[in-house]
């Protein structure tokens, strides 16, 4: 299986670092984007970590807190007997 909320995540944080390797290879103008931005895709392996940490962590947060009210009130006791 796969966990396609951490595929999104992956995807956005590759999202902000294209402005800078379109500017890199050349396929676009130097005035295309503002300078900050191409100044950004030097530092594009921590921006894009950070980018996608964040986003995995947000939509983690949100699928527990998600799960968390749907089993809300209800305790269920789970006995797991390990082989010796």
């Amino acid at each position: 299986g796969f966990n396609r909320f951490a595929i999104f995540a992956l995807l956005l944080g590759i999202v902000p670092n294209i402005p800078g390797f379109l500017l890199q290879v050349k396929l676009v103008s130097s005035t295309a984007f503002p300078g900050w931005i191409s100044h950004l895709y030097n530092y594009a392996w921590f921006v894009g970590f950070l980018v996608s940490g964040f986003v995995y962590w947000l939509f983690m947060k949100k699928m527990a807190a998600r799960t968390t009210a749907t089993v809300r009130g209800v305790r269920e006791e789970v006995i797991v007997d390990l082989p010796r």
